[in-house]
């Protein structure tokens, strides 16, 4: 079938090329073909993910992010798949979710796919941006300027361990060597640090697994709280975030019941605790390499979070 043996394989190397949008238009002129709504592929696609739906969902609410703002376009987007987010140690959301021009350093857990999603949700101000993989400005342009985007290794052309042959249907040829992808990585460290100064607010995830507390956080956290001058230090704060696991397959399943034309969602409530936040300053850094730097926050996290319901070492 044609969708099996085209577009399939295509929709990877679309979105990776020219992004979501041309995924979505491409989906559009084919699928009006009875060979390509009969075929095993498009029904495995449309039932699994619930596309082109979702993809137009996304896509739509992408565009609304100049004129209704990042942290509202991502809850709304929640909401419709019955999905609210709750801080479980405050009644009201910090002035720092809403008040811009204050430096803010948060960082936390990330031990499913949709962590910075859900902080991102209780957002108000748009002077936000995250550290993160290099496929997110592929979902389009508005997501852009809140993209600090990283390249893992294990993705470039001349990395011993290479990707899985899932990753590599999914992801196309990376063609940089991993001393590019480190000198890529660099840069967004460096304005991370810059949007810091000015004032913006930053989000890390800094565990290299699942396992927040006995895994060895990567240093990029700490490269960046380096690059911030003694003098403005007082002004940036820290702010360590817990998002209470939700496992990954409820969250699709709800997506998959929203877009496939399944069941109704059901209701999810996502809880997260956020930490007291420190200026930069009250760390004394001074000194410190960034491999200390990230210990020292690392510490302060477990310490922070230790008495959680999911503290032990297999699900922090």
């Amino acid at each position: 079938m044609w969708f099996d043996t085209f577009l399939m394989p295509r929709i990877p190397e679309l979105f990776f090329t020219e992004g979501l949008s041309a995924v979505n238009r491409t989906i559009s002129e084919k699928m009006n073909s009875p060979q390509v709504l009969k075929s095993f592929g498009w029904k495995m696609l449309q039932g699994m993910t619930g596309l082109p739906n979702l993809g137009v969902a996304i896509e739509e609410a992408e565009r609304k992010i100049p004129d209704t703002g990042f942290g509202p376009t991502v809850r709304s987007l929640l909401e419709s798949v019955n999905i609210s987010v709750k801080i479980d140690n405050s009644e009201d959301r910090p002035e720092w979710t809403r008040q811009e021009g204050a430096g803010v350093l948060f960082y936390g857990n990330h031990q499913e796919i949709f962590e910075p999603l859900f902080l991102i949700s209780l957002m108000d101000r748009d002077d936000i941006s995250f550290m993160c993989a290099s496929f997110i400005p592929h979902f389009g342009d508005n997501l852009k300027e809140h993209a600090l985007t990283v390249l893992a290794r294990r993705f470039t052309s001349d990395y011993r361990y290479r990707m899985n042959f899932i990753e590599k249907f999914f992801l196309p040829d990376p063609g940089i060597t991993s001393e590019e992808a480190i000198e890529h990585n660099e840069k967004s460290i460096r304005e991370a640090a810059i949007r810091l100064m000015n004032g913006n607010a930053v989000g890390v995830y800094p565990s290299a697994s699942k396992n927040t507390i006995n895994t060895r956080w990567f240093n990029g956290i700490g490269r960046i709280l380096e690059q911030i001058p003694n003098e403005i230090q007082p002004g940036v704060l820290l702010v360590p975030v817990h998002t209470l696991p939700v496992p990954v397959f409820k969250i699709l399943r709800n997506i998959q019941k929203r877009y496939a034309g399944g069941k109704p969602p059901e209701n999810i409530e996502v809880s997260l605790s956020l930490g007291e936040p420190v200026s930069i300053a009250a760390l004394s850094i001074e000194g410190k390499s960034a491999e200390e730097i990230t210990t020292l926050l690392q510490k302060r996290y477990v310490v922070e979070f230790c008495n959680k319901p999911d503290s032990n070492p297999g699900i922090i």
